[in-house]
C-alpha cells in the first residue's frame, strides 16, 4: 500500500503494431504526455482516483485497428 489509504497502481501499455508509423497518444487528464510507437511500452505509475476525471488515461489509436495491450498492476 502507499500513503495512508491511497493504492500503489501501476498501467503497462504496448503497441502490438509492426508497422513503424502506427503509434498511440496517450492523454491523462486531458495533456498529451507522448506517443507508443510499433513495437513500444509504457509502464506509468497511476492514481485511481474514482471521484474525478483528473486521472482518465485517454488512449487514441493513429490507424483503424490497431491493438493496444494493456495491464493494471494494484497491490
Amino acid at each position: 500500500r502507499g500513503l495512508g489509504d491511497v493504492y500503489k497502481r501501476q498501467v503497462y501499455l504496448k503497441n502490438t503494431s509492426t508497422t513503424a508509423t502506427e503509434y498511440f497518444e496517450i492523454q491523462v487528464a486531458g495533456t498529451v504526455v507522448g506517443r507508443i510507437w510499433a513495437g513500444d511500452w509504457a509502464f506509468i505509475p497511476w492514481s485511481a482516483d474514482t471521484t474525478s476525471t483528473n486521472c482518465d488515461i485517454d488512449i487514441t489509436p493513429q490507424a483503424a485497428n490497431m491493438t493496444l495491450e494493456y495491464m493494471l498492476f494494484t497491490d
